[in-house]
């Protein structure tokens, strides 16, 4: 869609966008050659949108398409108490999808397995402020989460294997 003032000198590129039918992006992950981004208030309830892109698999050169690419709705949130304005995500070893949700009234993590069921992860019970970039270390083992308000930063150990199992 074709937006009036890219420039947005107001800063109201995304009220320009959503006036205009788009969903707010928020944040976006590569993992296994897919990618992964929420859209914050997509979705027929606005509670938000997780989508999955796979690019296009070549066998050799360009001209050898094995698949094309292609993009699905991989969750969509009907149930504002799991989940609510999806912001950040990061995906565990164990292909696990993690998406932080900025709604004061559900300022979590929320998982999601690789087939798609989602589970309540951790909620903030310190403050009222969301969970923001969570991201894990090299070797998976630990999640590194920040609180948005409050400038903290909390570390979360697994045994991640088992969450989802």
């Amino acid at each position: 869609m074709d937006i009036d003032n890219v420039e947005s000198p107001d800063d109201d590129l995304r009220y320009q966008g959503y006036k205009k039918g788009a969903a707010r992006g928020e944040s976006m992950w590569y993992a296994d050659g897919e990618v992964y981004f929420a859209c914050t208030n997509g979705g027929a309830k606005e509670l938000g949108q997780i989508f999955r892109y796979t690019p296009s698999q070549y066998e050799g050169t360009p001209l050898e398409l094995e698949a094309p690419s292609h993009i699905e709705l991989f969750i969509e949130s009907n149930d504002q108490t799991l989940l609510k304005n999806c912001d950040n995500l990061t995906i565990a070893n164990n292909g696990a999808l993690f998406i932080c949700g900025d709604a004061d009234d559900t300022c979590k993590i929320v998982g999601i397995t690789p087939e798609g069921k989602l589970f309540e992860f951790a909620r903030n019970a310190y403050t009222d402020s969301e969970p923001t970039g969570a991201c894990f270390s090299l070797d998976g083992k630990t999640m590194f989460v920040n609180i948005q308000k409050n400038g903290m930063t909390l570390a979360i150990t697994g045994p991640w294997e088992k969450l989802i199992s």
